[in-house]
């Protein structure tokens, strides 16, 4: 969906006996029973119905892979060999084509052969131990970000591939899983156990780093979250909030704050419970403290930042959907086609025409 974004011409092949699972996790559903999943990961592509275990349909899919740019595929490893379609082979025969594999836990080691799912991966990963708290024990992130961020490394791979071929005229191999994605979040979590050889505990809201972190209940039942990345950043809360000067100097420096962060949360706990969320965060954004109410869903596409940068913009069909979060010169990125329905599919020789006149980079996704 990136590259279909950034202009490439995308080609998504399901078979018609058994399509794209993600077609069916609602509700809700929309335009055709099709669910949130796949209309969030597939606007600006189209619809080839091919079944990979008929022999026929896989020499159409050889006739497309000569004539694409980029292949990209999600089986599980081997499975396309079984099916006849040998990506070294491929490769061969077309010293130009970028194959670009997805997986669960990558092509070699133990797991290998483990299918993958953003939740799996979100916990094997490390992410759940984090994410949680000691009341509810480990979470992982809502939203699905290893397979986003999966998606997202996969389409930096084949963007590097394609700038590299035009200087060698040879393509190559780009790979990426859903493990190795967990590993490149985790950041700074990652980096403290390799240099202490101790895990991080379930840390909820705060982080172990930065201290005041976290989010504070306010009046009417609503949260602020709030991060605070310097010791001046520090006293002008202080100031604003009203606590006891002699409190903050007790505070002054990152180390106090962090051995005692419990202590210090609690006072400013006390000051925040005076206004509602928005209050505090008209107050301390306006001089420059980082803070955000704790909005819902629907109060995120309402937020006044929106309009201005263009994050939600309808298809052709007038369909709203979320905006690329890319901009070049300085507008974001979108396809303005939604994600194709079933019965938008192509014939095998309308694809073939379809891809032979497109001037921009192809690739056919499996």
């Amino acid at each position: 969906m990136l590259l279909a974004d950034l202009g490439a011409q995308v080609l998504k092949v399901e078979s018609p006996q058994s399509p794209d699972q993600a077609r069916t996790w609602g509700p809700p559903f929309h335009r055709e029973q099709v669910a949130p999943h796949f209309l969030a990961a597939n606007r600006g592509k189209s619809l080839l119905h091919l079944d990979l275990q008929d022999a026929g349909d896989i020499e159409h899919v050889r006739a497309l892979i000569a004539q694409a740019d980029v292949v990209v595929e999600n089986f599980k490893v081997g499975s396309l060999k079984k099916l006849g379609l040998c990506k070294s082979e491929l490769m061969g025969d077309h010293k130009r084509l970028i194959w670009c594999s997805i997986t669960g836990f990558g092509g070699s080691g133990p797991f290998a052969q483990r299918p993958g799912y953003d939740a799996i991966a979100q916990a094997a990963s490390g992410w759940m131990s984090l994410t949680g708290n000691a009341d509810c024990g480990p979470m992982k992130a809502a939203p699905p970000i290893l397979d986003q961020s999966t998606g997202l490394f996969a389409a930096l791979g084949i963007v590097a591939k394609l700038h590299q071929r035009q200087a060698t005229g040879v393509g190559g191999l780009v790979e990426a899983n859903l493990f190795a994605s967990g590993f490149a979040l985790l950041g700074p979590f990652a980096q403290s156990t390799l240099l202490t050889g101790r895990s991080q505990t379930l840390v909820g809201n705060a982080n172990p780093f930065i201290s005041p972190f976290g989010r504070f209940l306010c009046d009417q039942g609503s949260y602020l979250m709030l991060t605070i990345g310097s010791d001046q950043q520090f006293t002008t809360l202080c100031r604003l909030l009203g606590v006891d000067e002699s409190v903050a100097q007790d505070f002054a420096e990152h180390h106090v704050r962090l051995d005692r962060a419990h202590e210090l949360n609690g006072v400013l706990q006390g000051a925040f419970s005076r206004l509602a969320a928005q209050e505090w965060e008209g107050i301390l954004g306006a001089r420059g403290i980082a803070c955000s109410s704790v909005n819902s869903v629907a109060q995120a596409l309402a937020h006044p930042q929106v309009e201005p940068l263009g994050l939600v913009q309808k298809d052709r069909l007038g369909q709203h959907q979320i905006a690329s979060p890319i901009f070049l010169e300085g507008a974001p990125l979108c396809a303005h086609s939604p994600a194709p329905l079933s019965d938008e599919a192509m014939s095998p020789v309308e694809a073939r025409r379809w891809f032979a006149k497109q001037p921009t980079p192809s690739a056919v996704h499996s």
